[in-house]
């Protein structure tokens, strides 16, 4: 049977667990079929599939399993921000279509460029089991209350996303300048979607006290599912509990 829900787990394609080619799909793709706008994907995507990748193997098999866990978010994110335009009132509608564009543009940039770089990683021998914990960490965000509620997780969750990124820059693997490139360019995007995010959560209702209760819930969770690969930010350089504790305070 054919999976028409987008918060649903996609099954992995035959074979797709060891071949790093693959396109990764940990959910069913956004059904307007998005494609990646923002100039600077098209830039980087160029120059990094030209050339080699020159990293240690370490280095390579630790971003193999970390790459799965940053699409989920991704691709979560991506069909999330479709489900709530059709949940928004026609109030809220007005406010958002420029904000909902944005978003989904740059998200779809991230996911093309993680597509791109797991591609010329080798393939994780445990991916379907990161896939399935991600899976099960971001489908159940998609169980927001309302839709303040899931602005309000988004902003938890973007704050995460940040720390891990400026973790990431000052990384072993921070050094070579296209992975450099693009975790600098997420952690940017991202620091502003925190910013709409969270102000767009209190337009439509969410208390302070509840968007910090969503913080201590979603960053939370989120380093618990991050656990499984903690010993993969360790390879290359990253103090997973350090990592963990920024994550926890909402540190950007």
């Amino acid at each position: 049977m054919k999976n028409t829900n987008p918060l649903v787990a996609w099954p992995a394609s035959h074979g797709s667990t060891n071949s790093p080619r693959q396109v990764f799909r940990c959910f069913a793709p956004p059904r307007w079929g998005p494609t990646p706008t923002r100039t600077w994907f098209a830039q980087w995507s160029e120059e990094f599939s030209d050339g080699p990748l020159v990293m240690n193997s370490r280095h390579q098999e630790a971003l193999a399993r970390l790459a799965p866990a940053l699409l989920c978010g991704e691709q979560s994110a991506m069909n999330l921000f479709q489900i709530e335009g059709g949940h928004l009132t026609r109030q809220a509608l007005n406010v958002s279509v420029t904000l909902f564009h944005s978003l989904e543009n740059d998200e779809t940039a991230h996911e093309a460029s993680l597509q791109v770089l797991r591609a010329k990683l080798p393939a994780a021998k445990d991916e379907h089991a990161i896939r399935r914990r991600s899976q099960a960490y971001f489908a159940g965000l998609g169980r927001a209350e309302t839709v303040a509620h899931h602005f309000g997780q988004v902003s938890q969750l973007d704050s995460a996303v940040c720390a891990i990124m400026w973790y990431m820059q000052q990384s072993a693997v921070g050094g070579n300048s296209m992975i450099g490139q693009l975790v600098e360019r997420i952690r940017h995007d991202e620091a502003r979607h925190v910013s709409i995010c969270r102000r767009h959560a209190f337009a439509l209702g969410l208390s302070r006290d509840d968007h910090s209760r969503l913080g201590e819930l979603v960053r939370g969770d989120l380093t618990r599912m991050l656990e499984y690969v903690a010993d993969s930010f360790e390879d290359i350089g990253i103090d997973a509990g350090l990592l963990f504790a920024r994550i926890k305070r909402g540190a950007l």
